[in-house]
């Protein structure tokens, strides 16, 4: 049985994990905001939904009204939840279609793997999630030179999370689920 965005962002919210509502890519492939090409500035089906979050990341909540309210009538958002020290952890996001496998791949050659943590499967690769460190703040981060297809999603960040659709078709799915 699979779990609306309202149902999982309740379930993040009660897990005072804040989310937002994000654009959805339409049946037409089309993200829900009409970009590209209108909208240079639009990652489809990734981006916050201005008229209900006007100030985006700095918008999310665990409100279960406002959550309600966000996804009334069956809207079909994606769900947005929020990273660093809002939520409590930090995500590593790899984007295999950017070369973020093969960049991984050597990072831990020469640094050893990952320590196991809850992982999510995007669209193009996976969000690793890491707990907050005491006493330090972890920030957005890109550095497509040094790191290629690696992101860092800290404080005043977010990631796409489950349920939501990436716009090459495939699903957010938490893995062991």
């Amino acid at each position: 049985m699979s779990l609306s965005p309202l149902d999982l962002a309740l379930h993040y919210a009660a897990h005072r994990i804040p989310v937002l509502p994000l654009h959805h890519i339409g049946h037409d492939g089309q993200c829900s905001c009409g970009g590209p090409p209108k909208n240079r500035k639009c990652k489809p089906g990734k981006h916050p939904f201005g008229a209900l979050v006007p100030k985006g990341v700095n918008d999310t909540t665990t409100d279960e009204a406002t959550i309600k309210q966000w996804f009334a009538n069956g809207q079909k958002h994606n769900l947005g939840i929020a990273t660093g020290h809002p939520a409590g952890f930090w995500a590593l996001d790899r984007d295999d279609r950017d070369g973020g496998a093969k960049t991984l791949s050597a990072w831990e050659a020469e640094h050893g793997p990952l320590p196991p943590t809850v992982t999510q499967k995007t669209g193009n690769g996976r969000h690793y999630l890491f707990k907050m460190p005491q006493g330090r703040d972890m920030r957005n981060l890109q550095n497509k030179d040094e790191f290629p297809g690696i992101d860092v999603r800290g404080t005043g960040g977010y990631i796409c999370a489950a349920p939501s659709i990436h716009h090459n078709g495939n699903a957010y799915t938490w893995e062991g689920q």
